[in-house]
């Protein structure tokens, strides 16, 4: 999920509001307060050891719909850059001089900054050309976990419905509403969440806010197009609370930067569940002190991802896994939309209505299927009906716009009822727009 634990959030937007959505991620196990010399020369202070790409292949079978489908799955991680970096070798030294010279200082326009981010992508075996689906959450800072082991991933956990889980061991389970029925899959951790690591010289800034993010993750797709092979596959994405504005910026910058047309693009609603309720902190507090849904749930998913990575995946065996970095409140929200040559700072709203319009103006055969919550208690349900009504675009292209709404609340998934619906409707979703193989 994005898993917000922040309760003041800025709204979610589940499309793309005029207020981007944000939400905080949850809180994850705190690393000892230790670095190895290896990690404090990632530090930036001096010179670091650059990442390295990895993979681990391992196979393994799902059954959906009474169906056996086997795959193959790969955990491992792709080498990103920021925007400006270039493979070219430069001379540090002649670097400065040239920066100082063409603008008077500043830095070399080559960055040291770099983001390792890790992926597990599942490929289903032997089925012909099939449609490739990209899966994120939010936070910001949030690792994808939650949508890999609540929703679609091969293997599920159990949680309860609408109280806290009890604790471990959790049940981990064949997921029967997984999407690999429909479509190859990719999970992928935003940098600095989950196993993706970022190193360098302003590493923080290389790589959080609204649009160097989205330039990593296009990025990252670009360059997982090239690995497998998939430049000619149906292409989705999939993005979860702050990971449906990521979704809007993404997509336009494949459009518009890169000449890579998406089949689709599938949103899912904001924060919070009012289904769930607990205790306050602080009786005579004004606001929550936490969410009662993240509580609930958090600790079940974090055991499941470790679990299974490690032991089913056979990856990060010496690896901390990160399920959410704060970073809500240092997050750079300003924003550079469509065309123009200013950028739009924090305190203004960031807007990424502008992007998603620009795509579907671009590749007028782009489709967009939005889901909601009725129980969402920080987006309401018809925020992003209003939203996507107000697109700025021709109103021949509203009929590329779809909705879906569920009996429950951020994470739809979270009730097997609305996880059924919400495979049924997206599995049917990729399968009209991608002309999937089965």
């Amino acid at each position: 999920m994005s898993r917000p634990k922040h309760p003041a959030c800025l709204a979610v937007l589940i499309a793309l509001a005029a207020c981007t959505a944000v939400v905080a991620a949850p809180d994850a196990p705190k690393a000892p307060d230790h670095k190895s010399e290896t990690e404090a020369d990632r530090s930036g202070t001096r010179g670091f050891e650059p990442f390295k790409v990895e993979s681990v292949t391992s196979t393994g079978s799902v059954t959906i719909g009474g169906r056996a489908i086997a795959y193959q799955a790969v955990a491992g991680t792709l080498i990103i850059h920021p925007k400006g970096w270039d493979d070219v070798p430069h001379d540090p030294v002649a670097d400065k001089a040239a920066a100082a010279s063409a603008a008077g200082g500043g830095e070399p326009p080559n960055p040291t900054a770099e983001a390792s981010m890790f992926y597990v992508a599942y490929f289903r075996n032997g089925a012909g050309p099939r449609p490739l689906t990209f899966f994120y959450n939010g936070g910001p800072g949030s690792s994808t976990m939650w949508l890999h082991m609540g929703a679609f991933g091969p293997r599920r956990i159990v949680t309860a419905t609408d109280a806290h889980t009890a604790a471990a061991p959790y049940p981990l389970i064949n997921n029967a509403y997984s999407l690999l029925d429909a479509t190859d899959m990719v999970f992928v951790d935003a940098p600095g969440t989950g196993f993706s690591r970022i190193a360098g010289k302003d590493k923080e800034k290389a790589f959080f806010g609204v649009d160097p993010d989205a330039y990593a993750f296009a990025e990252f797709i670009t360059q997982f197009l090239s690995k497998y092979g998939r430049w000619n596959s149906a292409k989705f994405l999939f993005g979860e609370s702050y990971g449906t504005p990521r979704s809007a910026v993404v997509v336009n910058q494949l459009e518009s930067d890169r000449a890579i047309d998406l089949n689709g693009v599938i949103l899912l609603t904001g924060r919070l569940d009012s289904r769930f309720s607990g205790p306050d902190l602080d009786p005579l507090s004004q606001r929550a002190d936490y969410d009662p849904q993240a509580a609930a749930l958090s600790s079940a998913y974090v055991t499941a991802f470790n679990e299974y990575a490690r032991k089913e995946l056979r990856y990060g065996e010496d690896k901390a896994f990160k399920a959410s970095a704060q970073l809500f409140r240092t997050w750079n929200f300003s924003h550079q939309q469509p065309g123009e040559t200013q950028v739009f700072s924090a305190r203004q709203g960031t807007n990424v209505m502008p992007d998603l319009a620009n795509a579907m103006k671009l590749n007028p055969n782009l489709k967009v299927q939005l889901h909601a919550g009725y129980f969402d208690l920080a987006t309401p349900f018809y925020q992003g009906i209003y939203e996507m009504h107000h697109l700025p675009i021709p109103q021949s292209l509203q009929a590329n716009i779809e909705y879906c709404f569920y009996e429950s609340g951020h994470m739809v998934y979270a009730k097997d009822a609305s996880l059924r619906q919400l495979h049924d409707n997206v599995a049917d979703f990729i399968r009209r727009t991608g002309r999937a193989v089965q």
